[in-house]
């Protein structure tokens, strides 16, 4: 083998190397995104969702979140929007509210927290459902 097919051998495999070294990194954020949201899920499981086998009570501090997230009257009328249908576009809710998207983002993140929706992105469409039975809970340990 002669020098100058050996550098083109060195150098094809120095890419294969480069995009192998891309590939793997890309799928280690990507693991390590998916960890992240399952930590996340746990912890939102333990922390609001969970519920006690005596008790379906929820803490004043779990509540006040839910009730402070329902306080403005955007997030509120999205709250009644998604009550009558099982889930809904970003774009379809800002369209309905006459809001900008960035805001409605902002109202999002808010009831997100508060653990009162539960957003699923597909692609470049992120769709929003309603966590009904946290609010029925909520509502219903204030009257009871």
């Amino acid at each position: 083998m002669d020098l100058a097919s050996s550098d083109r051998h060195h150098c094809y495999y120095g890419r294969i190397a480069e995009k192998v070294q891309r590939l793997f990194n890309y799928l280690v954020k990507r693991w390590l995104k998916f960890v992240v949201a399952l930590c996340l899920c746990f912890a939102y499981y333990v922390g609001v969702g969970k519920k006690s086998s005596t008790s379906k009570q929820f803490s004043t501090e779990q509540r006040a979140k839910v009730f402070k997230a329902l306080s403005d009257p955007t997030r509120l009328r999205m709250v009644e929007m998604l009550s009558s249908c099982e889930q809904m576009c970003g774009s379809e809710i800002a369209e309905r509210l006459g809001i900008s998207l960035a805001l409605l983002c902002h109202h999002w993140k808010t009831l997100e927290h508060a653990g009162l929706i539960v957003k699923k992105k597909e692609g470049q469409t992120a769709s929003i459902s309603l966590n009904r039975e946290l609010l029925s809970d909520c509502f219903s340990e204030v009257i009871d």
